[in-house]
């Protein structure tokens, strides 16, 4: 696995048939909801199974491990997540993500998230409650 250089605009936070990880990305998280250290968790996780754990897992099902590893942490459960997710993003292209989480109480409270991704690259991260 590799740590890149900060803004890598073919690395948005990480791309795993990269086997890269970008930290100025995930610094961008700090102050939300999900944390940079669940973000790089997350990340690491699904590395993991790429380098040692399962060679020949799909991102889809790497990916799956680390929202698990996501939940641990942090104790929201992501609800909705895009296919491909934002690993698959296209340099040169803007767009907008949106995750929603759920946390573990008897209200089922939800938050949504979105993080904006320009060439690549992460420049913000907004989040708030659902009604």
């Amino acid at each position: 696995m590799k740590i890149v250089m900060k803004n890598n605009s073919q690395v948005p936070i990480g791309n795993y048939k990269l086997r890269t990880i970008d930290p100025a990305d995930i610094q961008k998280f700090d102050g939300s909801p999900i944390p940079p250290e669940a973000v790089l968790l997350h990340e690491v996780v699904e590395q993991w199974q790429l380098y040692t754990t399962r060679p020949q897992m799909t991102y889809t099902q790497a990916h799956k491990v680390a929202l698990q590893a996501e939940e641990m942490y942090t104790g929201l459960k992501r609800i909705s997540d895009q296919p491909g997710s934002i690993a698959h993003s296209t340099p040169g292209i803007s767009t907008t993500y949106v995750w929603r989480y759920q946390y573990p109480d008897p209200d089922g409270r939800k938050i949504t998230m979105q993080v904006h991704v320009t060439n690549g690259n992460v420049t913000s991260v907004n989040w708030w409650p659902d009604e």
